[in-house]
């Protein structure tokens, strides 16, 4: 399979069902089999709130019923992401402009005559 970057974020999962599996060809010695493992490397990349970020290395072994054995590596990234904050300031100004937007509001239902 091609190598895959899946997001800690999003949930995204390293199983072989999202990642893929290889390709394979049959011959003329019946069944195949097909297992993995994984070579997992945690980096330290990540802030503690965002997850870990790992590198996998999957290699794939193919095994037929003569004693024929096929290999290949496929490279998962297990990317992190960092989770998005909001300052103070801008939570402050936020609320201002929903309180301001209200006021005009609430305003433009009590005008009083000028022609008094």
């Amino acid at each position: 399979p091609s190598d895959r970057t899946v997001s800690v974020r999003r949930f995204e999962s390293t199983d072989p069902s999202t990642t893929g599996f290889p390709s394979v060809t049959t011959d003329n010695c019946g069944d195949t089999s097909v297992a993995f493992s994984d070579d997992v490397f945690e980096t330290d990349d990540c802030p503690s709130a965002a997850g870990v970020e790992l590198i996998i290395t999957r290699t794939w072994t193919i095994n037929d019923a003569c004693g024929n054995t096929a290999s290949c590596e496929q490279i998962i990234n297990q990317q992190c992401e960092e989770v998005p904050t909001v300052s103070t300031w801008g939570l402050i100004a936020l609320v201002l402009l929903l309180l301001t937007g209200l006021a005009i509001k609430f305003g433009q239902y009590r005008r009083v005559p000028t022609d008094v």
